[in-house]
């Protein structure tokens, strides 16, 4: 990994604990989104837990629904943004 990606991973780092603790603040998630985008970065598990419709970040019981539900694609896990109602699906296990 290139030192400048390494740097940039301790902004986002710090932007998104600034993101947690002022949850109504929206361009935390916005320079962030934008520092992935221009680095060509992967948030990984960090990407889950940010709505990017609204941009903001989705705290359990605040501003997050979540329920396990067996669709035809498989079991899975659905995530509403109570916020914007977006919703997202992810997929545990494919039916065969």
């Amino acid at each position: 990994m290139k030192k400048n990606n390494i740097s940039v991973l301790e902004q986002i780092n710090y932007l998104y604990k600034l993101a947690i603790k002022f949850p109504e603040n929206k361009s935390f998630i916005k320079k962030i989104v934008n520092l992935t985008n221009h680095n060509q970065i992967k948030l990984g598990k960090l990407k889950r837990t940010i709505c990017f419709k609204c941009n903001k970040v989705l705290i359990l019981n605040k501003n997050l629904l979540m329920n396990y539900i067996k669709k035809e694609s498989g079991f899975g896990l659905s995530r509403k943004c109570t916020e914007c109602q977006s919703e997202k699906f992810y997929v545990f296990r494919n039916k065969k």
